[in-house]
């Protein structure tokens, strides 16, 4: 089963770019990686066309979209690389040496920063995207994984793959202040699958691995504050753009629980499918997309009124999606057909599907707020 992360990117104006002579918003583009090439495709998420394509050093594993900095950046778990390529397409792709093989990468709110870890190499490498050039580098760390970033960018939270822990890098200082102890009240030191955060950056949330258990961590005093026990495994948590709730697809029940921020408790969970792969939000938060590989069909939720809207089938395998900027539609990497699929959230179906997007595409995402990155 394959689920996302979720990249982070501050929410700030986005100008105009210019492909093959044509002016678009930035904030209308819907950019596509796939698995053979190492290119990204750009569609026009209002005309739902091809736009043109942007060249990278590397075929990415993980890509993220920075309207800051006006650059993608991406790695590829397979080579000791960090690539960057301009949005525009105008400067050519460049390529850092890592010096180890990279597992996860992560991004400041600002842009200015890309985090990139390396699990068995216990490493965390940061990068100025400027630059590009390495800032700083952390060793000896265990098995670092996921990585967030505080809102003001000054703090980096690394999971450990096999300690139910998290440690707190005070970038200012130069090194690790805190190490946040989870395994209380954990069956056993599993590790931690995923951690996440809000938008707005006040919460983290940590999943144990295959366990169940969410904690979730006051990024501004770096404590836990409450722990979640959830069906499980749960490997990916999805907060709404609003950061008012999290949403989190168990596998043993085919359900997806919410928790809201607010309570700190699950408040309603609801029947969803087997191997999902991905959440969307849409219509201004109220409507959530699930999206199930297993079954190759989406799933309709209702998180106002808190009850299911309804299924359909889909054409191929889904992989991750991304909502447009409307709000009202949602661009899905349809993985087996070479194609990105349209689905218009207020009709609940799918309208259209896009050629002409690489071979085996997986990852669709924007440049203006959450991205799915791998």
């Amino acid at each position: 089963m394959l689920l996302h992360a979720i990249a982070f990117s501050a929410q700030l104006a986005l100008a105009p770019i210019s492909l093959e002579g044509q002016a678009v918003e930035l904030a209308d583009v819907i950019f596509v990686a796939n698995r053979t090439s190492p290119q990204v495709t750009l569609i026009d998420s209002r005309s739902e066309e091809v736009l043109g394509r942007i060249e990278l050093s590397i075929v990415p594993t993980q890509i993220i979209a920075l309207n800051q900095r006006r650059k993608l950046v991406a790695i590829n778990s397979d080579e000791s690389a960090l690539g960057f390529a301009d949005l525009y397409g105008v400067l050519p792709p460049r390529e850092v040496y890592l010096g180890f093989r990279p597992d996860y990468l992560q991004t400041s709110p600002d842009g200015d920063l890309a985090a990139v870890s390396g699990s068995a190499a216990g490493v965390v490498a940061l990068f100025e995207v400027g630059g590009p050039r390495e800032r700083q580098r952390f060793e000896n760390l265990q098995t670092p994984g996921y990585m967030i970033f505080d809102k003001d960018g000054r703090r980096l939270f690394v999971s450990h793959r096999d300690s139910d822990a998290v440690s707190v890098i005070d970038l200012d200082a130069g090194g690790i202040a805190k190490r946040i102890d989870l395994g209380e009240g954990a069956a056993g030191a599993g590790g931690i699958a995923h951690l996440t955060r809000t938008p707005g950056g006040e919460l983290g949330f940590a999943l144990h691995r295959d366990r169940g258990l969410m904690s979730i961590i006051n990024l501004e005093t770096t404590e836990r504050v409450a722990t979640v026990a959830l069906p499980g495994p749960a490997a990916r948590a999805f907060p709404t753009a609003d950061s008012q709730y999290v949403l989190v697809p168990n596998a043993a029940d085919e359900s997806v629980s919410m928790i809201s921020t607010w309570t700190l408790k699950e408040s309603a969970r609801f029947s969803a499918a087997s191997g999902m792969t991905g959440i969307n939000t849409a219509v201004v938060e109220t409507v959530a997309l699930v999206l199930s590989e297993a079954e190759r069909k989406a799933v309709l939720l209702d998180l106002r009124d808190e009850r299911r809207l309804g299924e359909f089938a889909l054409p191929a395998r889904p992989e991750t999606g991304v909502t447009a900027a409307s709000g009202l539609k949602v661009f899905v990497a349809l993985g087996d057909s070479d194609r990105v699929g349209v689905i218009d959230v207020v009709e609940g179906r799918l309208t259209k599907t896009i050629a002409g997007v690489g071979r085996e595409p997986w990852a669709v995402f924007s440049a203006g707020g959450l991205s799915y990155c791998h």
